[in-house]
């Protein structure tokens, strides 16, 4: 039994490493070809595993996209939790910020979200799986704005959450553009977003 047990876990961390390794070489390939310049092979052959065993993990594309979609809302756990527990809410709004555009500032992080996007555009699977996401960090930004408007340190006549969708779009939108420019977001940069956002909250 003891023997059966180890077996097993050991298959179950190998399943995972393999399945790893197949999303970490789909991101690569959508990153410098394109999602629809990106075939499943060329996935496989970037992984360094068979065809066959691609399909054991995931059955199209879109498949992979999903466990893409659910990477990133991993990612964004993090951050929102922080931002919820944030004493200060404008603080943690401010904390968030900072963190978001370093992260979705990253070149890789750039091209994807260009890529997602055109997919999405297409895809109404896609682009509900991305828009989730982007739901939930609407939701705790929305939650952390009406706490501080009853703290009085937010401007009580903001509507909480299409400010909470701005802030969303400052942060991507000033990303996208230091790549574009300069491959990075620099400090200027984050620190005028940051003065700017604060300016536009506090009460």
């Amino acid at each position: 039994m003891a023997k059966s047990k180890i077996k097993g876990t050991a298959r179950q961390a190998q399943t995972a490493r393999t399945r790893e390794q197949v999303v970490m070489a789909a991101l690569a390939c959508f990153i410098e070809h394109g999602f629809h310049q990106t075939s499943m092979r060329m996935v496989a052959d970037t992984a360094g595993v068979s065809l066959g065993n691609i399909y054991n993990h995931f059955q199209s594309k879109e498949e992979l996209i999903a466990e893409i979609a659910a990477l990133e809302a991993d990612e964004l756990r993090g951050p929102l939790a922080a931002l919820q527990a944030a004493p200060d809410p404008l603080a943690g709004i401010d904390a968030f910020v900072a963190a978001r555009v370093e992260q979705a500032g990253r070149r890789e992080d750039v091209i994807l979200a260009a890529e997602v996007i055109a997919e999405a555009v297409r895809n109404a699977d896609i682009a509900k799986r991305f828009l989730d996401n982007r739901t939930l960090a609407v939701g705790v930004l929305a939650d952390v704005l009406r706490r501080g408007q009853a703290l009085n340190v937010i401007d009580a006549m903001l509507p909480v959450e299409p400010t909470a969708e701005f802030i969303l779009d400052a942060v991507d939108g000033a990303a996208l553009r230091c790549v574009l420019t300069r491959e990075q977001p620099d400090r200027d940069t984050i620190a005028a977003l940051r003065t700017l956002l604060k300016k536009c909250l506090s009460s």
